[in-house]
């Protein structure tokens, strides 16, 4: 459990450890779990609250673990950016970035079996779905939601015709 002081607590009661602020996220991982504090330094620790990596930035709307990068989980976090949020995925195990995206506020991630999912505030739903992910990632292509070309653009032309 995480509390306004910084101290994250064990269900059985014990200190696991004791951030540098006060807490704005806990989230549970399949070994330890993931502390940001409210001026948005990220911390993941292992069960017994031994720290792994750290990151700082910019404070934190969203962070999910998630599909799995290099034999290990990704690890999501969506952090401010002005109006919109910088979408970075870690590698779970050493926080290296595997890659970023800058989309509208997100306010919502959910994880269900290959597949991420991440709500922003504009009505815009983001889905990866974890082969296509890694493919794309290996061969250096964009991960966004769709590539900006001439016929995305004629397409949603279309759509503006219908619609009005």
């Amino acid at each position: 459990f995480g509390l306004t002081d910084g101290t994250v607590v064990s269900s059985k009661g014990p200190v696991l450890s004791t951030e540098s602020d006060g807490l704005a996220w806990v989230s549970c991982l399949v070994e330890g779990y993931a502390a940001t504090t409210e001026q948005g330094t990220l911390t993941v620790r292992t069960s017994e609250g031994t720290e792994q990596w750290q990151h700082h930035g910019a404070p934190v709307h969203a962070q999910r673990e998630g599909l799995m990068f290099n034999d290990g989980y990704g690890f999501w976090v969506a952090r401010s950016n002005g109006q919109g949020s910088r979408l970075t995925i870690h590698q779970g195990s050493n926080g290296d970035v595997l890659a970023t995206l800058e989309t509208a506020r997100v306010r919502s991630m959910t994880v269900c079996a290959q597949r991420l999912a991440i709500g922003c505030d504009d009505g815009t739903v983001l889905v990866w779905e974890q082969g296509l992910l890694i493919r794309r990632m290996e061969k250096g292509q964009p991960t966004g939601a769709l590539p900006d070309d001439d016929r995305k653009s004629a397409l949603q032309a279309k759509l503006r015709a219908l619609r009005g």
